[in-house]
């Protein structure tokens, strides 16, 4: 997970996610920020919680909104490349937000 705590971005050209993440003190979990852009405009932002799901064993997110959105998602590796994951996410429908936040 250590390739998350740097800045970055990610996603094709018509819509960006960026992220910035940092160690919880003291637990086995990665929070941050994160924000998705598209045409310049900002389409969603929140914080992003990343780490092993106790119960499941999986590489999970859970995701928070300043309009009181939540979600979660489930982190799969890409075949064996390093660095190349598939996010799948699931966001309850929130007021004057698009579904398809990542």
């Amino acid at each position: 997970m250590d390739w998350l705590i740097e800045a970055g971005a990610a996603g094709p050209t018509i819509v960006k996610w960026s992220f910035r993440f940092s160690r919880e003190k003291n637990l086995p979990f990665l929070v941050g920020e994160f924000a998705t852009t598209a045409a310049g405009k900002t389409e969603s932002l929140g914080t992003m919680s990343i780490g092993i799901d106790p119960v499941s064993g999986q590489f999970m997110s859970w995701h928070f909104d300043p309009d009181g959105g939540y979600g979660h998602g489930l982190w799969l590796r890409e075949g064996k490349t390093i660095g190349r994951w598939i996010l799948t996410a699931y966001r309850p429908m929130a007021p004057r937000l698009p579904a398809s936040m990542f």
